[in-house]
């Protein structure tokens, strides 16, 4: 997470612009670990791997992955997703991914708001 991202970010919670930064492990260029506190409603997210983590209740399918950190994808999990529809032959990891990604948004209330995509630096 690179610094100045702080001067953008709401707290998801409360809506506040009141955040303070505890970099724990950093490069000349990100916040690799530490924690962002909201000063409103005293929430912590942490930064892990260099992502802040602004969502909350993440499901264990996503907490695995996190954990994982750089292991190699169990495609095997990967395969048993909501949405993958896979067709022989055929090339289905993108396509797969792609058709998450635009389904879990369609179930979003986005309609006429803006949202920041700081991607998952995973290419």
């Amino acid at each position: 997470m690179r610094k100045e991202l702080l001067n953008i970010l709401r707290c998801p919670i409360c809506k506040s612009i009141n955040l303070a930064l505890d970099s724990v492990s950093a490069n000349e260029c990100e916040i690799r670990e530490g924690q962002i506190h909201c000063l409103d409603c005293r929430t912590i997210f942490p930064v892990i791997n260099g992502v802040v983590e602004l969502l909350s209740g993440l499901d264990d399918d996503t907490l695995k992955e996190r954990n994982a950190g750089h292991k190699q994808r169990d495609w095997e999990v990967e395969r048993q997703r909501p949405f993958i529809n896979d067709n022989p032959g055929q090339p289905w990891i993108w396509p797969a991914f792609t058709a998450n990604v635009i389904q879990g948004l369609d179930l979003l209330p986005l309609q006429g708001k803006l949202v920041l995509e700081i991607g998952a630096a995973t290419c």
